[in-house]
């Protein structure tokens, strides 16, 4: 579930997943998600379901390949209006070259903008602590971070820059169970 906004305005989408191993070397998962946008006093709020599909396979040691497809009904927001939740088809490689590195590239597609392209890098000089730096097209952005895991725990730090909104620092926080 996630849901942001303010008095004024708010959007939240829920999800129930499910995902399945296929065999040794490939998966695949489907989610039914519902959509809410709240407007203001005088506009309402307005509610839809769509879904999502995902496959990832390992085709060779150490490369995973991933296809994501998001709202492929093309979902509207209101019966009456032309506003759909986006439909989103995402490409994914990633390559492990050793325990301490690895590397992402990434291509998304919305169907009503141009297609971004995002790459990334992790180092992991110790077990417990790595360094990441990653860059995207469309908006053209650059980010760099690190992270400590330790048992159950993982704390992200990291920051994007964008050459005219400046940086934008982020801390993440996770516990596993």
């Amino acid at each position: 579930m996630n849901s942001f906004g303010f008095s004024q305005y708010g959007e939240t989408k829920a999800g129930l997943a499910y995902a399945q191993k296929l065999g040794e070397h490939f998966s695949m998962g489907v989610q039914l998600d519902y959509f809410n946008t709240r407007i203001g006093e005088n506009y309402g709020s307005s509610s839809t379901v769509g879904g999502e599909i995902g496959l990832l396979a390992e085709p060779v040691k150490n490369l995973t390949v991933g296809l994501h497809l998001f709202n492929p009904t093309r979902a509207k927001l209101a019966g009456n209006l032309s506003e759909r939740i986006p439909t989103i088809m995402r490409f994914g490689l990633s390559y492990k070259f050793s325990e301490q590195v690895f590397v992402i590239t990434e291509a998304e597609k919305d169907v009503d903008y141009k297609t971004t392209f995002r790459g990334g890098l992790e180092y992991r000089p110790l077990p417990v602590f790595y360094i990441r730096a990653g860059a995207t097209s469309n908006p053209g952005l650059v980010a760099m971070g690190f992270g400590v895991a330790m048992k159950k725990f993982r704390l992200d730090i990291a920051s994007t820059f964008h050459s005219q909104l400046g940086f934008s620092p982020s801390v993440g926080l996770q516990y596993g169970f």
